[in-house]
């Protein structure tokens, strides 16, 4: 890193630092020294945007309705299980923001209908980063019910299967998601579900494979008109956004065939289906697949529409980053990696936390910092390659402990590039945020 560059990292993060007048509370087994031994007692017990550091081990479900830092230490799994539900976040209020980072999330012993994660009624932000979701009897695994920003960065989720479940439900939100795997479950005698189903709502994705489910090899038919494999994304009455980057694909599962009548193929899940007036913004180079039916054969539509919904291709490549840790500590050093177009000028940002969804005339995308606290920490000019990898180093600060490092960058395309975009010629692109929490 070039010196200028370190000072003015280190800088910014001093001068943020000094803004934040936040309580930090600890969470751990009994015996271990913490204040606390369920996080949902420290939740009861803090106040607003105060930091909630929990020790390795296992707690009860948690319901949180206040704007807060939830974080595992980076020591160890941190696994928050319950029968149903087992994290609520709701009422998260305009201005406020809410991050849940370094967890397992997983189910009880007992079948429920209930998702592992619901955030309902937000009108702020809630950031679900680093977190592993696995509904393991089929159960949905993240329910967005009316939530303004719901960002799933850096995150695995497995659920859904049965009876047309989806793994990721959004209604009424707006829901981001970045460098995250989201696949839906294998399932027998009915439908499988979708990997991510919007119902009213949008969605903005980076860097994510999404996988509807599959149906099992062998159906005992249920007397349904037309069984079939899950759809990778459903939309109805939505808007997507998939504005790809590396290790990008959307997978629509596979068919399964009838043991009652013979080998009845049933068919295999589009890779995006847009019902009631949807419409997709599809980056020309992310691979979407269908589903084959039972036999093999016979794909489903690669992107499925019906009569009031649409979708574009577009050839832009939009920028993305990614970094090596999702969580850090103080003193260490961690490496963005910026990607884009070669040629392409990318400037690098950070707030603590993010801010009101904004976007700029003659820009692409969405920026989502805190404007009143961002700072300008690198700008690069992309190689061949298409990326460039930034190390940065969190100064010992014992003030940024539990702190939430938001990093988003803006990319000016090429001049001939840019010149070549059908529609006004968007010289700016805006790429996904990345959090980087600071646990330990």
């Amino acid at each position: 890193m070039f010196p200028s560059r370190l000072f003015r990292f280190a800088f910014a993060l001093l001068a943020l630092a000094s803004l934040s007048a936040a309580d930090t509370l600890s969470v751990g087994p009994v015996g271990s020294g913490a204040q606390f031994s369920e996080i949902q007692a420290a939740i009861d017990a803090a106040q607003a945007d105060d930091v909630i550091l929990v020790q390795p081990g296992t707690y009860q479900r948690i319901t949180v309705a206040k704007p807060l830092r939830i974080l595992g230490d980076g020591t160890g799994s941190v696994t928050i299980t319950w029968d149903e539900f087992s994290v609520i976040v709701r009422d998260i209020g305009a201005g406020e923001e809410l991050v849940l980072s370094g967890v397992e999330v997983t189910a009880g012993l007992s079948f429920s209908p209930s998702s592992l994660i619901l955030l309902q009624d937000c009108p702020g932000t809630v950031v679900l980063q680093d977190v592993f979701m696995d509904s393991g009897f089929g159960l949905p695994a993240l329910q967005v019910e009316s939530c303004a920003r719901a960002l799933l960065l850096d995150s695995r989720v497995f659920g859904g299967g049965a009876a047309h479940l989806a793994c990721v439900f959004a209604r009424d939100s707006t829901l981001w998601i970045a460098n995250a795997e989201i696949t839906n479950l294998t399932f027998f005698f009915e439908s499988a579900g979708p990997g991510v189903h919007l119902l009213n709502s949008t969605l903005h994705a980076w860097r994510a494979t999404i996988r509807g489910g599959d149906l099992g090899g062998a159906i005992d038919f249920t007397g349904e008109d037309s069984l079939e494999g899950g759809h990778g994304i459903l939309a109805a009455g939505s808007t997507v956004n998939l504005f790809g980057g590396p290790t990008s694909s959307v997978v629509g599962g596979q068919g399964g065939t009838s043991n009652k009548f013979g080998a009845v193929p049933f068919p295999g899940g589009a890779g995006v289906r847009l019902t009631g007036n949807s419409h997709a913004r599809i980056q020309a180079d992310i691979p979407i697949q269908a589903g084959l039916d039972g036999l093999g054969h016979n794909p489903a539509p690669t992107v499925q529409t019906d009569g009031s919904s649409s979708f574009t291709l577009d050839a832009k490549v939009f920028p993305t980053l990614v970094s090596s840790a999702q969580q850090t500590q103080l003193g260490s050093t961690l490496s963005l990696t910026l990607a884009g177009n070669p040629g392409g000028y990318q400037v690098l940002y950070l707030s603590l936390r993010s801010g009101p969804t904004r976007s700029y005339r003659g820009a692409d995308g969405f920026s989502l910092l805190d404007r009143a606290n961002l700072f300008h920490v690198a700008s690069e000019v992309l190689p061949a390659s298409g990326a460039f990898a930034i190390d940065i180093r969190v100064p010992d600060l014992s003030a940024l402990l539990g702190s939430t490092l938001f990093f988003q960058t803006a990319e000016r395309f090429p001049d001939g590039l840019a010149l070549r975009q059908s529609g006004p010629a968007n010289r700016f692109a805006i790429g996904n945020p990345v959090l980087v929490t600071v646990t330990h």
